[in-house]
């Protein structure tokens, strides 16, 4: 199931989805991913726990858009995790593969790396948001052509 909203569509864009794993076993994941405009900056949250997602969590930016120069651009995440490895390894490796700063918080059961079952999950997450970028950046250069 995914759902998709625009929050003023020029400041920044939330996309969420469930991950439903195709194998017996593995967790659902939560993923909501938050592309702030016009900066590449992307905001991840990730969680495979049965309580998800809970709380809140806000970020903020200044807009560098000309015309709204000093305002604040602000999403609220559902959800909130910490910033562990598994969150470290995740905003390192998609930083360096889109070229955005990326930040990701996440909540994957296990203890990252040597728990199999959190491996498998860290790669279906990465794979997942993987592809939501890479979405997000054909529809923006399809637009600015």
């Amino acid at each position: 199931m995914v759902s998709e909203m625009s929050l003023e569509e020029s400041e920044h864009k939330v996309v969420q989805i469930v991950h439903n794993p195709q194998l017996p076993g593995q967790h659902k994941i939560w993923i909501q991913v938050v592309f702030l405009y016009p900066s590449d900056a992307v905001f991840i949250w990730a969680s495979n726990k049965a309580s998800a997602p809970f709380g809140s969590m806000s970020l903020a930016m200044p807009s560098l858009n000309p015309a709204r120069r000093g305002e604040i651009v602000s999403s609220t995440l559902t959800g909130i995790g910490s910033v562990d490895e598994s969150s470290n390894r995740l905003s390192r490796i998609l930083s360096a593969r889109f070229r955005r700063q990326v930040f990701a918080t996440t909540e994957l059961s296990g203890a990252f790396p040597n728990d199999p079952e959190e491996v498998t999950d860290f790669d279906a997450t990465l794979s997942t948001i993987s592809s939501i970028i890479e979405q997000e950046i054909k529809l923006q250069r399809s637009d600015s052509d």
